[in-house]
């Protein structure tokens, strides 16, 4: 009399399986009424009852501990993201503080030698008009 709802095992829920058994047991309750008559019905109607109660607590309970998972997969790639920018500045900043040395150095390297063929020219004159006064 019932159909019978059947869904992919991949795609089947823990939740929809208690559905679908607790849909499987009111056709079953329905069947048995159609039989017996209404004896045992309300004991029968009552286990179901508490069958679906059970059943939309766990669904519940997944739920809760399924976004319990999702808040802590998102704590922790905020975290790594913080990791890794903090990893990059350091990185970035070195580089760039290597960079103002490696410049700094040339550029008092060519001081340096400026001053030495300044002195070197000066030092020449002086001694061009010694030279020039013996």
């Amino acid at each position: 009399d019932c159909a019978s709802l059947t869904f992919p095992a991949d795609t089947t829920s823990l939740a929809e399986q208690s559905s679908l058994s607790l849909e499987a047991s009111l056709c079953g309750l329905n069947d048995l009424h159609k039989s017996k008559g209404t004896e045992g019905i309300s004991d029968s109607l009552d286990d179901l009852r508490r069958e679906a109660l059970r059943a939309d607590i766990e669904c519940a309970h997944a739920r809760m501990e399924a976004a319990r998972e999702e808040r802590k997969y998102w704590e922790e790639k905020r975290s790594l993201l913080a990791m890794e920018r903090r990893l990059w500045l350091e990185r970035h900043q070195a580089k760039a503080d290597g960079e103002h040395c490696r410049d700094r150095m040339a550029s008092a390297a060519e001081e340096r030698q400026y001053w030495e063929e300044r002195r070197k020219i000066l030092a020449l004159k002086r001694h061009c008009m010694i030279d020039q006064l013996e």
